[in-house]
């Protein structure tokens, strides 16, 4: 008897293991599979819940950022144009009704609003510009998300070990939410957390995909695939030509 190996019966039908009538038994088996496919959407439900809400606002608040960026040099340039104009400072003293020749007030008011239909033309172009960037900042952003894994398996607190649970962490580059760490670089590196486009020089001194994949396989690490180039912002608006797109002379 102590010579013959014993093994324990299936937890769930208690079958014998390698009976010669029936062969083995498959509900552990079963059973184990449904087990990790639940942990399995468990774990990937909470963490994509995590990303999610961490790419959205990084997105959203590149696109809103560039965007408040590109309108103010639009109002920049419309006020330097219409103080520029004649008389334009007697049109608001006397509050759009000013003591002149009425040909004079026709143009000045004619002036203004092709003044004004041109900023909201181009503060509608930029707008436009930067929405059709959400797919190509939404990859970014995504490209940045890491999931680490241990060197070795720890084991779990319960059983009598007393350990640590595992940190499996996803940590996204920068404006993390709370319970998101952010990717750390190494120390005195200069690596930037801050949103692409406007700071692409600096994103373009960082390690390259190929040198974050290869230190990550040295570490354990797996880094989630995606593009590592940063989104090149909207192009600049242009200061308009104002007298000349309404046929006055400079």
């Amino acid at each position: 008897m102590a010579s013959r190996e014993i093994t324990a019966n299936c937890a769930i039908c208690n079958h014998r293991p390698k009976d010669p009538e029936s062969g083995d038994c498959p509900c552990e088996t079963k059973a184990l599979r449904k087990a990790i496919e639940q942990a399995e959407k468990k774990w990937l439900d909470s963490w994509m819940a995590r990303i999610h809400d961490w790419v959205t606002n990084a997105a959203v608040r590149y696109i809103t950022t560039t965007f408040a960026a590109l309108k103010q040099r639009r109002i920049q340039a419309y006020t330097t144009y219409v103080h520029s104009l004649p008389y334009y400072r007697e049109y608001r003293q006397w509050h759009g009704r000013p003591p002149l020749h009425a040909p004079v007030l026709a143009q000045l008011i004619s002036q203004l609003k092709g003044a004004d239909t041109d900023l909201q033309r181009g503060v509608n172009d930029d707008w436009r510009a930067c929405v059709l960037k959400y797919p190509e900042v939404l990859d970014y952003y995504y490209s940045q998300v890491e999931i680490s894994l241990p060197r070795g398996p720890v084991p779990p607190p319960f059983g009598g070990h007393g350990a640590p649970a595992p940190n499996n962490v996803a940590s996204p580059s920068a404006f993390a939410p709370p319970g998101v760490e952010p990717k750390k670089g190494k120390k005195g590196s200069g690596r930037s957390s801050a949103p692409p486009g406007a700071f692409a020089e600096e994103i373009g001194r960082s390690k390259s995909t190929r040198e974050r994949r290869r230190d990550s396989r040295d570490s354990g690490s797996y880094i989630v695939s995606g593009r590592g180039r940063a989104p090149v912002a909207p192009t600049p608006p242009v200061a308009p030509s104002y007298p000349y797109q309404f046929g006055i002379g400079p």
